[in-house]
C-alpha cells in the first residue's frame, strides 16, 4: 500500500483562494444560537471580524460545563 500525500484542502472540503482566505465549499446548515437549558449542547455565533465578514459559529456540549464531567 502507497503513502500518497493528504491533501489538507480537500480533505475539509475547502479552497485556499489567491489572497490567502479559504473557501468552505461543504453547505453547512444554519441553526439559531440557543442557551436552552434542555439542549446537550449551546451554541453562539461570534463576530471576529466585521470589515471582512470573519465569523464563528460556537459549538459547546453542555457537559463541558459540568463541575464533574465523565470521561
Amino acid at each position: 500500500m502507497s503513502k500518497q500525500p493528504i491533501d489538507p484542502y480537500k480533505h475539509l472540503d475547502m479552497v485556499l483562494n489567491l489572497n490567502g482566505t479559504l473557501t468552505r465549499l461543504r453547505h453547512i446548515p444554519h441553526t439559531a444560537p440557543s442557551s436552552d437549558p434542555t439542549l446537550p449542547v449551546l451554541t453562539k455565533d461570534l463576530t471576529i471580524n466585521q470589515q471582512n465578514n470573519t465569523w464563528l459559529y460556537l459549538f459547546l456540549p453542555r457537559i463541558a460545563l459540568s463541575p464533574n464531567p465523565k470521561k
